[in-house]
C-alpha cells in the first residue's frame, strides 16, 4: 500500500513540476532566453535519465567501471 501511495505522490509532484514549468514558459515568452533555459535544461535532464542511461553503450561503460573499481578494491 505504501509503495502505491509513494508512487502516486512522486507522479503528482512530477505533474506539478511540469505544469509549473509550462506556466513559467508562457509567462516568460517575451524573454526568449528565459524560455529557452526553461525548455533546454529539463529536456537535457529527461534525455539523460530516460534515453542515454538505457543505451547499451552507457551500460557497457558502467559495467567496465564497476569491474575496474572491484579490481582496485574501491567497492
Amino acid at each position: 500500500m505504501f509503495e502505491a501511495l509513494d508512487r502516486f505522490m512522486i507522479n503528482t509532484i512530477k505533474i506539478a513540476i511540469i505544469v509549473f514549468l509550462v506556466a513559467c514558459i508562457f509567462i516568460s515568452m517575451p524573454n526568449w532566453w528565459i524560455a529557452s533555459i526553461l525548455v533546454l535544461f529539463p529536456t537535457a535532464y529527461l534525455l539523460d535519465k530516460y534515453w542515454w542511461r538505457n543505451t547499451e553503450m552507457y551500460r557497457r561503460k558502467m559495467d567496465k567501471l564497476v569491474k575496474e573499481m572491484k579490481n582496485n578494491r574501491q567497492i
